[in-house]
């Protein structure tokens, strides 16, 4: 695939449709029409990109898997009440997009905080020097 995201262990080789939306273009249903699908994710994404900040240290991810759900992939967020908003509305985008493909993982999405540089690995200090 040309998108340069990898995919999951286990996928079965299929395009994963997360990128369809790529350009915020309407992607035509199975029946040749555009569909409110493919209306609703553009704006999706563009409120979940406001959110985000360049310098945030809050980012989402899969608690089960550990991968960054689309569309919220490459975000970062200033606190942990913008980066929830942010993993409602992927929630809600990826909704969406499940009904293009109904195999689309299912993500239990979370926010995490980006260790500190020099943080130590232990949060207990135990290993920290004294």
């Amino acid at each position: 695939m040309a998108t340069g995201h990898a995919h999951r262990a286990g996928d079965d080789g299929r395009e994963e449709p997360e990128r369809l939306d790529r350009d915020c273009g309407i992607t035509p249903d199975v029946a040749g029409g555009s569909t409110m699908t493919g209306e609703k994710l553009c704006p999706l994404r563009r409120r979940i990109e406001a959110l985000a900040s360049e310098r945030g240290e809050y980012y989402l991810v899969c608690s089960r898997y550990g991968d960054r759900p689309v569309p919220a992939d490459g975000c970062r967020f200033e606190s942990r009440a913008v980066a929830r908003r942010a993993a409602r509305l992927t929630e809600e985008y990826r909704s969406a997009l499940r009904q293009y493909d109904p195999a689309l993982p299912q993500y239990d999405i979370v926010v995490r905080q980006t260790p500190e540089i020099g943080a130590e690995a232990d949060p207990g200090g135990a290993g920290a020097p004294q």
